[in-house]
């Protein structure tokens, strides 16, 4: 092992050992504090997007910002999550095997001489990232061009890539029969698990995707991003030969990341409101009291049936309904009205109108 690896490991494991040291001193106050505190953060960035603020004190429903804060991090766990089954079924399986744990190490961890290093870029090449790649490319290739058998060929691909990639490690490493099989099974239970978590992420980013200008740009953006995660999963199958903690950690750093730039974190607040019904939807019906459909001077047209059509409601907790309205005499309108004066919002889904009542 070289000086250089032994002074990035040291630095690593120092870095991991510090962080751990201080969470688990500091543990109670990072709970009491860190979970409010995001929570706050997730609803203020919905309101600096909107640009108003409730008309109380957010900081009194201590529940809604934990929910906020726990479906946060959900988020990032489920896809740092997605990210490290490839490479913990490496660990478990494939790295079971003594032999071939001592082989593997020896190509990954040795190398100071060329000949070494171009023998570990194959070995990470054949076993982990050209399976998972080629997999990912296929599997968009096939709900791009051939979504009609999408199932059949997601479901076949790992076994055909598996056995073509088993076959060539194989010849090149010669392993035993017991590790061949082994490997085979991982590749196998690895390229379907990073299939699946491919396409958890792109669901996941789907809306800003779908925001892209022209259809060759969101083509090019998806296969870039196939690219991007397939790289990600083969490092955190690398990863792995250090220790599970390296694995999650490094997950945990990559999901964050992706959802990140892939625009679910910055719009998670907006979702998360709407989710809850606060906000951030347009209502089929805003149904008012007649004491204010009485009021003449309001700037919108009100209609017979004492009801605003399509306004979009920004914020309905509290003492205020927030909302915007496009008039028909032209221009689009914001207003603040008091909770007392509406009967019930009746908003549509895919299911049945709602009302819910104030």
């Amino acid at each position: 092992m070289s000086n250089n690896t032994k002074i990035e490991e040291d630095a690593i494991d120092k870095a991991i050992s510090k962080f751990e040291s201080f969470a688990l001193k500091h543990l109670k106050e990072i709970l009491t504090i860190a979970p409010p505190v995001i929570g706050l953060s997730i609803f203020l960035s919905y309101f600096v997007k909107q640009g108003f603020y409730p008309s109380f004190d957010i900081l009194q429903f201590s529940s809604l910002l934990i929910f906020a804060f726990v479906i946060g991090v959900l988020l990032i766990l489920s896809i740092a999550l997605a990210l490290a089954v490839p490479g913990y079924i490496y660990k478990s399986i494939l790295l079971s095997h003594e032999k071939t744990q001592k082989k593997l190490k020896l190509h990954f961890i040795k190398p100071d001489e060329s000949e070494d290093k171009a023998q570990m870029f194959f070995v990470y090449r054949i076993f982990i990232f050209y399976p998972v790649l080629l997999c990912g490319l296929l599997n968009w290739l096939a709900a791009y061009r051939f979504h009609d058998h999408y199932t059949p060929i997601f479901l076949t691909t790992p076994l055909f890539i598996s056995l073509i990639f088993c076959a060539i490690s194989s010849y090149k490493l010669e392993f035993q029969a017991s590790s061949v099989f082994a490997l085979f099974f991982t590749l196998a239970v690895a390229t379907f698990m990073s299939n699946f978590s491919i396409i958890t992420i792109f669901l996941a980013t789907k809306e800003s995707i779908l925001n892209i200008d022209g259809e060759f740009a969101q083509l090019a953006t998806v296969i870039i991003g196939t690219l991007f995660v397939s790289l990600v999963i083969s490092v955190s199958c690398i990863a792995v030969l250090g220790g599970i903690r390296y694995l999650l950690y490094a997950c945990v750093a990559f999901s964050f990341v992706i959802l990140f730039y892939g625009g679910v974190l910055t719009s998670f607040p907006s979702k998360f409101v709407n989710m809850l019904s606060l906000g951030n939807y347009t209502a089929t019906s805003l149904m008012l009291t007649k004491d204010f459909c009485e009021i003449k001077n309001f700037p919108i047209e009100i209609n017979d049936k004492c009801e605003l059509t399509d306004a979009y409601i920004i914020w309905s907790m509290g003492d205020y309904t927030l909302a915007r309205v496009e008039s028909k005499a032209g221009g689009t309108y914001r207003f603040q009205i008091q909770n007392k004066y509406i009967r019930a919002i009746v908003r549509k889904n895919s299911k049945s109108d709602e009302a819910k009542n104030k």
